[in-house]
């Protein structure tokens, strides 16, 4: 899980500063570092809880 997240951090470096390539940019992605770790991990906790609540409702079709 830490790994995906660095590589996708790592992505977002190195494709933002290539697309506009200019030297102020890369201070922007720095501080958008920080912001997209925390970010991630939220957002993957409530996708598994949707996931359990369906099946609940599976039993009673059977």
């Amino acid at each position: 899980m830490k790994n995906l997240i660095k590589v996708l951090v790592l992505a977002l470096a190195f494709v933002s500063p290539m697309a506009i390539s200019t030297p102020g940019v890369q201070a922007g992605t720095a501080q958008a570092k920080p912001t997209t770790k925390p970010t991630t991990k939220p957002t993957t906790k409530p996708t598994t809880k949707p996931t359990t609540k369906p099946t609940p409702n599976a039993k009673k079709t059977l």
